[in-house]
């Protein structure tokens, strides 16, 4: 089998060529829209009089917006047309982006009601993105679709090291007053992909019946208890998630005292690179490793830096803790698609649909619990980490126990002989 680079995913088609190129901006464009903003958050409290529950406010009417529009995408997107709702959802956040930049220039005396609205805006656009590229890659005929999907996953992660690195180089040449100029500048992404799938042939997806299959009934994904457990895992690795990579700017910077170039570049760089390496990791020998383990080892890794993060003060070591949390957080989201997948194949979009919004919510959540209670304990984020322990915890306590659920033998009589047991989890 090939297991040559990305870009060997990509046959010679050149429609099919556009359709991905347009698919992988797209969530370049979703990237920027996420951890741009954070890597400002310091220049907001110093030039617009923007306080950490503010910036905790902000990253959840992010994720909150996102997770609303995660809803209606998943019921209505296919009603309406793929290509419309793509190119509503780039030039949203385009809109939002550039409207970013505006801020300081029109509103600078009343910064937080017009940076929430820019957020609004971006957040549709990169809610929708999240949802729609998924589908849109899984139903383009490609030779090896898993690594066209891999290849999407992945170009979210490397993205935003891409974010981190050009906005510190950036700053170094103009300065961070200049950041409208750069926000300005990222619009061009999702103004690209936008481009991109005006004339990209975007695949005809039908609904499924989520009831019969050939005849024969199927449990609904929302009765299996491995449903719910998905929905913890999902949950909690989106606070995870965004919550070292939302924080990581700001921790580096305040916490241990780093320049604001140097902090960002092993801050957020190098979490949003090891959260890209582990997902390449996977895609290449993720056939000689099992899932849910690597999954529950990769849980515990995550408890272990949040804890580094919230005790220790070196920076040395706290900066490895979070390139520890992006390789053990990278995998959660995709492996849950992956297990559900397999394990619920008739859930179809409105399984996955809920999963984007769950993982939004999550999304929410994590940066949130870090802002409110390092706000709440003395403005420490080494506090705030301390107590959004909790999340990975969840993961690993649903995930041992799913497992010894799993391991235990299945005698005459016993609740494991259900059926709900047995189509869950086949022989």
């Amino acid at each position: 089998m090939n297991r040559g680079p990305v870009p060997s995913v990509i046959p010679s088609s050149p429609e099919t060529r556009r359709t991905l190129h347009a698919s992988y901006m797209g969530y370049a464009a979703q990237a920027i829209a996420n951890n741009f903003a954070p890597l400002l958050f310091i220049t907001f409290e110093s030039t617009l009089g923007i306080d950490l529950n503010e910036l905790a406010t902000l990253i959840s009417v992010l994720f909150g917006t996102q997770l609303i529009m995660d809803l209606i995408a998943s019921r209505y997107a296919e009603r309406i047309g793929y290509r419309i709702c793509i190119l509503f959802a780039t030039a949203m956040c385009a809109v939002g982006l550039g409207g970013l930049g505006l801020v300081p220039v029109f509103f600078a005396a009343n910064a937080m009601p017009a940076l929430t609205v820019a957020t609004v805006v971006y957040a549709v656009g990169g809610g929708l993105i999240e949802v729609l590229v998924s589908p849109i890659v899984q139903g383009t005929p490609t030779p090896h679709p898993d690594r066209a999907m891999s290849a999407l996953h992945t170009s979210y992660s490397f993205a935003q090291v891409a974010v981190v690195v050009v906005t510190t180089a950036f700053f170094a040449l103009f300065g961070r007053t200049a950041w409208p100029l750069l926000a300005g500048l990222w619009a061009l992404v999702p103004l690209a992909s936008a481009v991109m799938f005006l004339r990209a042939p975007l695949p005809v997806h039908v609904a499924e019946d989520m009831s019969q299959d050939g005849g024969t009934a199927v449990v609904p994904f929302h009765r299996r208890k491995a449903f719910y457990v998905f929905v913890i895992v999902i949950m909690g690795g989106g606070a995870c998630e965004m919550a070292l990579g939302q924080w990581a700017s700001s921790f580096a910077e305040t916490s241990l005292g780093l320049g604001k170039s140097l902090g960002d570049l092993v801050g957020p760089a190098s979490f949003a690179l090891m959260m890209g390496v582990s997902r390449l990791f996977y895609t290449r020998y993720g056939h000689r490793i099992d899932l849910r383990r690597f999954l529950l080892v990769s849980t515990a890794l995550c408890c272990v830096s949040f804890l580094l993060i919230g005790l220790l003060s070196t920076p040395i070591a706290v900066l490895l803790a979070f390139s520890i949390g992006g390789w053990s957080v990278g995998i959660i989201s995709p492996g849950v698609f992956a297990l559900a997948a397999d394990d619920m194949p008739h859930g179809g979009m409105q399984m996955f649909g809920l999963f984007s919004a769950f993982n939004d919510m999550g999304n929410a959540m994590g940066p949130a619990v870090v802002g409110f209670a390092a706000q709440a304990l003395g403005d420490s984020l080494h506090h705030g980490f301390l107590v959004a322990t909790a999340f990975p915890a969840m993961i690993f306590v649903a995930f041992l126990a799913q497992s010894v659920v799993r391991r235990r033998p299945r005698t005459a009589g016993s609740p494991t002989r259900k059926a709900w047991y047995r189509q869950i989890y086949p022989d």
